[in-house]
């Protein structure tokens, strides 16, 4: 089953064909027969290729149960979580959102970088950063 799912991250090519990439992932969702690893991944792929194509609050909802304490993808999923809120123009919710991801073990490296660039640049301080002199 890994092969065959592998094959499918690689072979979908969302700037060639859209519909069909996320005909595929829903597909591998759906699918019993698969881990949830791969389940998850797919569902959290699905959310990146459709973008705005699919209703915010369908990509949160999407994105929930990927956020709970356990799953593999906890860090990734409530970071897309956090943009959601971005595009609703709720930024100081935003910021508190993404703040715990910048020392969360769980996340990788990249993940707590893009963080605390998101954080700086929604005007916020990242913690362990200092405060920006121009603050106040």
């Amino acid at each position: 089953g890994q092969v065959a799912v592998k094959e499918l991250m690689l072979a979908s090519d969302p700037e060639q064909d859209k519909a069909a990439t996320l005909a595929a992932l829903d597909k591998l969702i759906a699918d019993p027969g698969q881990s949830q690893v791969y389940r998850d991944l797919a569902t959290l792929r699905k959310v990146l290729v459709a973008g705005k194509d699919m209703p915010l609050a369908d990509r949160r909802a999407a994105l929930e149960p990927l956020a709970v304490p356990g799953r593999a993808f906890r860090p990734l999923a409530l970071e897309q979580m956090a943009y959601l809120l971005i595009e609703e123009g709720k930024t100081a919710a935003a910021i508190a959102a993404l703040t715990p991801l910048v020392q969360d073990e769980q996340a990788p490296r990249g993940l707590r970088g893009r963080v605390s660039q998101a954080i700086i640049t929604l005007g916020g301080t990242p913690p362990g950063a200092a405060p920006s002199a121009n603050a106040g």
